[in-house]
């Protein structure tokens, strides 16, 4: 069975068809309406990518949803801010709560789940390095 791969220079089409499905997919997993909005344009801004890489038509819909789901997964910028911060930066917790405002105890656990996505991503990427 072939699978044909259709150029798709029309992605206003694309958006008309998966834009409302995707844009209440984001808006179930993220808490602010302005964070669903950016994500929705960042992924219509990749369906070039799509092209390039010829995704047949009938996976568009599993690529939207992986690539969406991808971009909800990305780290917040508060806990992006203290990992870089601390780890980067060498800043101590109590100077970046002096700076931000922001409680020691909130900065500690912003830092954890940063460090806690991290690992979980990064073990993905090294089980798939090892199995290569």
């Amino acid at each position: 069975m072939e699978i044909q791969v259709v150029q798709r220079a029309n992605t206003s089409g694309i958006v008309s068809s998966y834009g409302s499905r995707l844009a209440g997919f984001i808006r179930k997993r993220v808490k602010r309406l302005e964070d669903a909005e950016d994500i929705l344009q960042e992924l219509f801004y990749q369906l070039p990518e799509a092209d390039l890489l010829m995704i047949p038509i009938d996976e568009l819909a599993a690529w939207l949803f992986t690539v969406a789901r991808n971009r909800i997964a990305d780290l917040p910028t508060e806990q992006r801010e203290v990992f870089e911060l601390t780890e980067f930066e060498g800043l101590p917790f109590k100077e970046i709560a002096q700076i931000n405002g922001v409680p020691v105890n909130t900065l500690i656990s912003r830092k954890s789940y940063a460090v806690l996505y991290l690992r979980e991503r990064l073990t993905v990427l090294y089980d798939e390095l090892i199995n290569f």
